[in-house]
């Protein structure tokens, strides 16, 4: 340790500058800076080589004083020298062992008390013999963690004493050595160890810097072949196979995880550094090893993770991935993301809160959200579906209470749907960047209206209003100009943006304003078309003898889609659906799909004008429901479950749960009789602590004569009112004896011990005594 000797060199030549003098000598090194007699004396700097060199005080040619060196391994030294060595106060800053020395000095090593700092994490304070740490010593982690014990040739003693978090005590080293992955193991004073069972419990220090504070379980065999030679690969990846960590893992700059833990192994390639690792100081001071692999331990199963304090996960973790349900909370932004994960991203079911106060909830996929509601700090809402964080379809509410159901360009209308003011008026049909643009109808609150065309948000085209229903007028730019007859509808549909797919393809125009375009075909009997009738509505699909037949999909302007096997006679009278999540159409044949303007998908066979038999219908929330259907409506048999885990399954009336029927969430189970969504009736239901609820229901609360089965099998025989029991019960214990008790809180209590729960409050008994 130190930098090059100076030995006895041959003056090639000296040349003086002012005050200063260029002295070269016979191995090409050379020195600048004072000279006396042929002598380096006073502040001078020398250089070895190109890379050694040496700056600073110089006294009978010797380096003495303050003086900074830099050796050829680029070690560096500053502080003070005597007769050419380091002696005193100086800091040496070791590049290949990545650590660094300040304190006493003597002839070119550490003696006296010093600090010895390994690269990042931590440093030794203690004190130094010719080179060695010897004596009282500390071991200090920036986390806060600490070792103090008594070193003997930089080697930490057995007996120690380990702080750190929840930890404050008196531990010993029980192997001389460093166990392969498992590292450094500290143990409590009376631990009992149980090697041949393949268990250690204690604080064990990893690679040197990063400590484990817990359970460690492995296969004795696998640990004992590890130890003995560690360089063979195939022990090291059968004890890493083996091992189980269960407990707190602290990494050096404050981030730690907690639960368990599995251990990857990486072989390391020929281009990576074997010989010396740096960071490494599993011998607090040496800081070197020589490994033909590399360990760390990854989360497996239930587990938290903090990082830095400005980010914690809570959840299920699958060998270091975030997998399963997690909670993910970052301190500094106030985000956080409640939900499923998998592979380390949003994926599933999930709420997540942004830093911007918006509120995120329904399915992920890859990290984005894709359906189900936002919440915006603006005031405003969606519920529906995007695409990559683009509003496609569905619920747009405004600050202002107005609100619009239909397909979207982000928070644009554009495409098919409704606008519903506050003010009572709505309109119905084509939009384009937030006007209306097509074909639509406006109706105002008092009942007037105005059906037909629109071009940049004004009437313009065909159209009718309430004044004459019966004649269609032409109109310009909100004005209504004459009568409507078919020779102005060219002009009409050319501004309106239909001239060109009207010149380039077949089209036919009715006296009543609907237009029907084909694309030229061979067959003149059937063709594929689109057909844009008066009222704003639009087929695209199959034609025949030029009227729609056979596979198509009907746009309404609602922004419903239904997609089907369509008949001219069913779709001339086609009306237009509603927003809810429906399934009726006119006389559709075969199967077919709705998908409606909050994002509603409903797929099934047409029957009678409706989906009814084993419909199966995707809500934008990620909801769904595989059963029969009604009016629009779940009804008859089916099943109904989402993403958070919710499931019911049994009878159906108008939508809701009605009849018998199943259901179970995350805290409770039932079996029984529903009326409108709400448990009434007989029933059996069962909670998180396995009590078991045998009994009447309504509205949704106990009510009637119960039986109660407990954990512990003992039985509670009670009447309820309205979810309590005001009369004392039966309690039937496993042996078969009977005792009066009462229940409260969901617990078989004593009269003594309701008494002194009802006057627990002095007041009370001072206003009964009173």
């Amino acid at each position: 340790m130190g930098c090059t000797s100076l030995k006895s060199l041959n003056i090639l030549s000296i040349e003086k500058f002012g005050l200063k003098y260029k002295v070269t000598y016979s191995d090409n090194s050379i020195y600048m800076g004072e000279l006396q007699n042929h002598k380096r004396e006073g502040f001078g700097y020398y250089r070895f080589n190109k890379i050694e060199e040496y700056h600073g005080n110089w006294r009978n040619d010797l380096r003495s004083g303050k003086g900074e060196c830099t050796k050829s391994n680029k070690d560096h030294y500053k502080g003070n020298w005597e007769n050419n060595q380091m002696s005193g106060f100086g800091i040496l800053t070791s590049k290949i062992l990545g650590c660094k020395y300040k304190g006493q000095w003597q002839q070119n090593r550490p003696h006296g008390s010093g600090v010895y700092k390994i690269e990042g994490p931590v440093k030794i304070e203690g004190t130094w013999k010719f080179g060695y740490l010897e004596g009282p010593g500390k071991v200090i982690w920036t986390n806060g963690w600490s070792i103090s014990g008594t070193f003997t040739k930089n080697r930490l003693n057995n007996n120690v004493q380990i702080e750190g978090p929840d930890t404050n005590g008196a531990y010993i080293e029980r192997y001389d050595i460093e166990i392969p992955i498992i590292g450094r193991g500290f143990f409590p004073i009376n631990y009992r160890f149980r090697v041949y069972e393949g268990q250690f419990e204690g604080i064990f220090i990893i690679n040197g810097t990063d400590i484990f504070k817990g359970l460690v379980e492995f296969n004795p065999e696998y640990l004992i072949n590890a130890i003995d030679d560690p360089q063979e690969i195939e022990n090291i990846e059968k004890l890493s196979e083996s091992l189980t960590f269960k407990g707190i893992y602290y990494w050096p700059n404050g981030n730690y995880m907690e639960g368990i833990m599995k251990c990857q192994v990486f072989l390391l390639s020929d281009e990576e550094d074997k010989d010396v690792i740096r960071g490494y100081n599993g011998d607090w001071v040496s800081g070197r090893r020589k490994l033909e692999w590399d360990a760390f331990l990854v989360l497996d199963g239930e587990g938290v993770m903090c990082e830095n304090e400005e980010n914690c996960y809570e959840g299920k973790w699958e060998m270091g991935e975030k997998h399963g349900f997690g909670i993910m909370t970052w301190v500094k932004s106030a985000k956080k993301y409640t939900g499923h994960w998998e592979n380390g991203i949003y994926n599933g079911f999930g709420v997540l809160y942004s830093e911007q106060d918006e509120v995120f909830e329904g399915v992920f996929e890859n990290g984005i959200f894709i359906t189900g509601k936002a919440t915006y700090n603006d005031g405003s809402s969606f519920i529906g579906r995007l695409k990559d964080n683009i509003l496609l379809i569905g619920e747009l509410k405004y600050p202002n209470s107005d609100y619009y159901i239909g397909q979207l360009n982000d928070k644009h209308r554009s495409g098919k749907g409704t606008m519903y003011w506050n003010n009572g008026d709505t309109y119905q049909g084509d939009w384009v960047n937030d006007l209306q643009h097509g074909k639509g109808t406006f109706t105002y609150k008092n009942g007037d209206y105005y059906i037909g065309s629109w071009v940049k948000g004004k009437r313009h085209g065909i159209g009718f209003d309430h004044i004459e229903p019966t004649i269609p007028y032409l109109w310009e730019k909100n004005l209504k100009i004459e009568p409507y007859i078919p020779e102005l509808a060219f002009k009409v549909y050319d501004k309106a943006g239909l001239g060109l797919i009207r010149e380039e393809n077949m089209f036919r125009l009715s006296y009543s304003g609907d237009l029907y375009v084909f694309t030229d075909v061979e067959n003149e009997d059937e063709h594929v078309g689109i057909l844009w009738k008066n009222n704003g509505e639009v087929y695209e699909g199959k034609f025949e003898n030029y009227l729609p037949a056979g596979k198509g999909t009907y746009k309404t302007n609602n922004g419903t889609w239904i997609i089907g096997e369509f008949l001219w006679e069913n779709l001339k009278n086609l009306e237009s659906i509603t927003t809810e999540c429906t399934s009726e159409a006119s006389n559709l044949i075969g199967t077919g799909e709705i998908h409606l303007p909050n994002g509603c998908i409903i797929k099934g066979q047409w029957e009678n004008s409706q989906i009814i038999k084993q419909a199966e219908c995707f809500f934008p929330d990620g909801s769904i429901y595989i059963g029969e259907m009604k009016n629009s409506l779940p009804d008859g048999k089916g099943k109904m479950s989402n993403p958070i885990g919710q499931i019911y399954e049994g009878e159906f009336k108008e939508g809701k749960k009605h009849g018998y029927g199943y259901y179970i969430d995350s805290n409770e189970s039932y079996k029984g009789m529903w009326y409108y969504d709400k448990k009434q009736g007989t029933g059996i239901s069962k909670n998180l602590d396995d009590t078991l609820y045998t009994g009447m229901w309504k509205k949704d609360k106990k009510h009637g004569p119960c039986t109660i089965v407990l954990a512990n099998k003992e039985k509670f025989l009670c009447e309820f009112v309205n979810d309590e029991v005001l009369e004392p019960g039966t309690l039937i214990t496993t042996e078969g004896t009977m005792e009066s008790k009462l229940w409260k809180d969901g617990k078989v209590i004593d009269y003594e011990e309701s008494l002194s729960s009802l006057f627990a409050d002095e007041s009370i008994v001072d206003s009964i005594v009173s």
